[in-house]
């Protein structure tokens, strides 16, 4: 057959590089269209994406605790800001939905529940922030945990430069 080598239908070396060519082709306009995507949406790598957890058997416990880290995370930005940011609700640094651009400044979203809101009997809420890529906002979420305090019954976890927020 034309296009195979000899040895048992093995492809050829030339038949071989088109069809890497083609799948490499492929994968740029692939990568290319979910770059787009991401720039727009604000999602790394063209920001920095962190993630709080914090759960609880009790609901209010862990949904007030959380609340109580991302205010103090709100002043903390709004305190060290490069550039005076506009204020949102209640002087508070504005949010995506009010104009708030973290390629600029952190944006603090949240508390929200998280997508599985309920697991093992635990409660559990989330608190996103979108920040600059050279920020250091690990700073910013230690001082704001400790400022918050350990809550007996209440759990809370970390994660820089989130892979996923389930």
């Amino acid at each position: 057959q034309r296009g195979r080598a000899r040895a048992g239908g093995r492809m050829s070396a030339r038949r071989l590089l088109r069809a890497l060519a083609l799948a490499a082709c492929g994968l740029c306009l692939f990568f290319a269209l979910r770059a787009a995507q991401r720039a727009e949406a604000l999602y790394p790598p063209f920001v920095r994406l962190s993630n709080i957890n914090v759960w609880a058997r009790d609901e209010h416990a862990a949904e007030g605790h959380a609340a109580a880290i991302a205010c103090d995370i709100r002043r903390l930005v709004a305190a060290t800001a490069p550039v005076p940011l506009p204020a949102g609700d209640a002087g508070a640094p504005p949010s995506l939905a009010e104009g708030g651009d973290p390629r600029v400044a952190p944006v603090v979203l949240g508390p929200n529940p998280c997508v599985i809101a309920r697991a093992k009997d635990r409660y559990r809420f989330h608190v996103v922030i979108k920040s600059p890529l050279g920020y250091h906002i690990s700073d910013t979420i230690s001082h704001a945990l400790q400022r918050a305090g350990a809550q007996k019954g209440v759990s809370v976890s970390v994660d820089i430069d989130a892979y996923d927020l389930m």
